[in-house]
């Protein structure tokens, strides 16, 4: 059986979580799993991750001050697009893994 963790996201994507079949669900479920395997087995450092996602969000318009227009809200105080209730998946390590396979043999 899989642990469950709660992971937040943006409020769009939650909504489409939501919204999704179970069979569409079981498969972002097996996507997330492997997203954070890949993520947490980096031989990259975080440090290095999060400089290639600054220099990917300057090259695409992304300048402090866009940043904290997107980050204020009506109250003038500022607060993260991400903190949203969080997602729990019910994939387990092997339903990813086969997801992968089958993936990979279609390729």
């Amino acid at each position: 059986m899989a642990d469950q963790i709660t992971v937040s996201v943006d409020p769009d994507l939650a909504a489409v979580y939501r919204s999704a079949s179970e069979d569409e669900r079981r498969k972002l479920d097996l996507l997330i799993n492997l997203r954070l395997r890949e993520a947490t087995e980096s031989r990259t450092s975080l440090r290095d991750v999060m400089a290639e996602i600054s220099r990917d969000a300057q090259r695409r318009g992304l300048t402090p001050e866009v940043l904290q227009s997107v980050l204020e809200v009506k109250t003038g105080e500022t607060q993260s697009p991400f903190d949203v209730p969080g997602v729990n998946t019910q994939a387990s390590t092997t339903d990813i893994l086969d997801a992968v396979r089958a993936s990979r043999e279609k390729a």
